[in-house]
């Protein structure tokens, strides 16, 4: 388990980046992805679905270009499944709009990731959020 701090000033794209990766851990085995899940704790309510649908979009026709290149069966059906819905039902979401629900999440996360085997990333955007503005 690794645990990496993305931190910058306001509007660089830290969200954007996080909901890319939430999408990007689905990739399948064989165009050389984790094919996992991810759970996306939000503290700051900027989750947007819209965008994740456009970031999933953009990956299934990437991934598609390649298989279309590599003529294999195996990437032709592990397209199959990679579906806009399959990636949305696979990234957990979570809203925490204050420190006690971001700590009770996070008091629950292992048990939820003992029941989701296949989670290979956690992300929670804005960890800093609900502390600041609960003081």
């Amino acid at each position: 388990m690794k645990t990496t701090e993305i931190c910058g000033a306001p509007g660089v794209g830290k969200t954007q980046l996080c909901m890319q990766l939430a999408v990007d851990v689905q990739i399948p085995e064989c165009f050389g992805g984790v094919a996992g899940e991810a759970v996306f704790i939000d503290t700051e309510g900027s989750f947007m679905v819209d965008r994740v649908v456009d970031l999933a979009t953009a990956c299934i026709q990437h991934l598609q270009l390649i298989a279309e290149k590599h003529k294999g069966e195996e990437h032709r059906k592990a397209l199959e499944d990679f579906t806009l819905d399959n990636i949305l039902s696979h990234i957990y979401y979570f809203r925490c709009r204050d420190y006690t629900e971001l700590l009770a999440q996070v008091y629950l996360l292992p048990d939820f990731l003992s029941e989701h085997s296949k989670v290979r990333l956690v992300i929670v955007d804005g960890i800093a959020f609900p502390f600041r503005h609960d003081l």
